[in-house]
């Protein structure tokens, strides 16, 4: 040790050396300050400046009474500790560890222990939001009953009390999810009148929530962007699958999925005379229905047109009948529509196609697609459901179905083409003409298409020449 004196100028400055040793204050880490504790379950021992070997004590009363459940002999200061299965349910435990030299350290604040509710399930029709009934597996340790909580993923996800109850189930009020779209329910043990144990897993509530719409607020589209889809119920047998793929097709907005219905196996007993026969069928028909849209914002009179882009998909290419797609409306939804091109049951193609159907304004509608696949394979993929007005002004356009030949010794070619009808009105006498030069060279009539369907054209053109290249 090297000293520099200044305070004194002549003479021996004296000097004290002294030491001292910090030794760490005994306490309790954890379990502390509100932890919520469940009996039979595990927590967290964390301890300090506490020799081993050392007994581990609890208090359910606040350090009046003090009970021996275990101790360490090894020097081991970190670990999980079992509550024991017979703790009373308390908010005032305290845990304290005493050394063989005496020393004690106690939790600074009390926590808590009560049992957490498990296999919390949730029962509802499919749909409304009347009759919901959650059940749990029931605790005998949970003396004070349950309290029922409710929370809104889309606004904060704080959990609040929707009621009370000393039995393992509840029936959710009615009213008590109004303006929720993913409703997560959880249930704990109450403690007492003003606090509660560890909530137990939540569970989502899958419902179709209500749609409301007036002409302004059109188009509408659901396009799959939030799991689970927040406008439809799903329902589907055991041999359907339900699963969405983030892959992007046309204009969807970012962050969409597609959602698919897909048949995982067929069977022998199978109508195929009626495909939504749900006597012989159930297991091989899967829905998405919309189960309150309501239109009574838009005058009666008027319609709405709803359109779902999509593709089915047949296992077998060279049979297209093996999956089937229908729509049914209605205030009940028991009314089969026909689409825009007539037609009542859609037959698998090989490209994404728009179903097109009108509804009537003016009154409530529960909206219904139905899926049916016969083989395994089978599947509905749908990118987007969509409300929009109608367009009345007609409207066709023209594109290529395949890009026309091009090169040396051409003759007479076919080009593909695929005409489309914009509006709703069903257009007559149509002509789609070749040009070539200075002249039309060739042309093809069509009689009638019907609103937003579309129709493939081959028209043969002569691309021959005796011009040099």
């Amino acid at each position: 040790m090297t000293a520099k004196a200044s305070a004194v100028v002549q003479g021996v400055q004296g000097f004290a050396l002294t030491w001292y040793f910090e030794v760490p204050e005994p306490r309790v880490i954890s379990p502390a300050d509100g932890m919520l504790c469940s009996q039979n379950g595990s927590v967290l021992l964390a301890v300090e400046g506490i020799q081993s070997p050392y007994s581990v004590e609890l208090s359910y009363d606040g350090s009046t009474h003090w009970s021996r459940i275990g101790g360490m002999q090894n020097p081991m200061f970190t670990y999980p500790i079992t509550i024991p299965a017979d703790a009373p349910i308390t908010k005032r435990a305290l845990l304290r560890v005493v050394d063989a030299a005496g020393q004690m350290a106690v939790s600074p604040h009390p926590f808590t222990i009560a049992p957490q509710p498990t296999d919390l399930a949730i029962e509802w029709p499919e749909c409304g939001t009347s009759g919901w009934k959650l059940t749990w597996e029931g605790n005998t340790a949970a003396t004070e009953g349950y309290v029922v909580l409710l929370a809104d993923p889309d606004k904060g996800a704080e959990f609040r009390k929707i009621g009370e109850t000393h039995q393992p189930e509840f029936t959710v009020p009615d009213g008590a999810v109004n303006g929720i779209e993913r409703p997560i329910f959880s249930v704990a043990a109450k403690v007492d009148n003003e606090s509660y144990g560890k909530r137990s897993l939540g569970v989502l509530a899958r419902y179709a929530a209500p749609v409301t719409l007036t002409s302004a607020q059109l188009p509408f589209v659901e396009s799959f962007v939030k799991y689970p889809t927040r406008y439809f119920s799903v329902e589907h047998g055991e041999n359907i699958g339900v699963k969405y793929e983030h892959v992007g097709y046309g204009d969807v907005a970012v962050g969409s999925n597609l959602f698919a219905l897909a048949c995982t196996g067929g069977f022998k007993e199978f109508n195929t005379d009626n495909y939504f026969d749900y006597t012989r069928n159930a297991k091989n028909i899967g829905s998405m229905t919309m189960c309150d849209l309501d239109l009574t914002g838009i005058p009666a009179g008027q319609n709405v047109l709803l359109r779902i882009t999509g593709q089915l998909v047949s296992s077998y290419s060279e049979n297209n009948t093996t999956a089937r797609m229908r729509v049914k409306a209605g205030k009940d939804g028991d009314q089969v529509l026909t689409s825009l091109s007539g037609v009542t049951e859609n037959l698998a193609t090989k490209f994404i196609s728009d179903w097109c159907y009108l509804l009537p304004a003016g009154q409530k509608h529960r909206v219904v697609i139905e899926f049916a696949g016969r083989s395994s394979n089978d599947f509905l993929g749908v990118v987007s459901v969509s409300l929009e007005n109608p367009e009345s002004e007609n409207a066709v356009a023209l594109m290529y179905k395949e890009n026309p030949k091009s090169g040396a010794n051409l003759g007479v070619e076919t080009v593909k083409l695929v005409l489309s009808n914009r509006c709703t009105n069903t257009l007559r006498n149509l002509v789609v003409k070749a040009y070539r030069g200075d002249k039309w060279v060739s042309q093809v009539e069509v009689e009638e298409l019907r609103g937003m369907a579309y129709r493939d054209i081959d028209i043969d053109v002569d691309l021959s020449t005796n011009q040099p290249l």
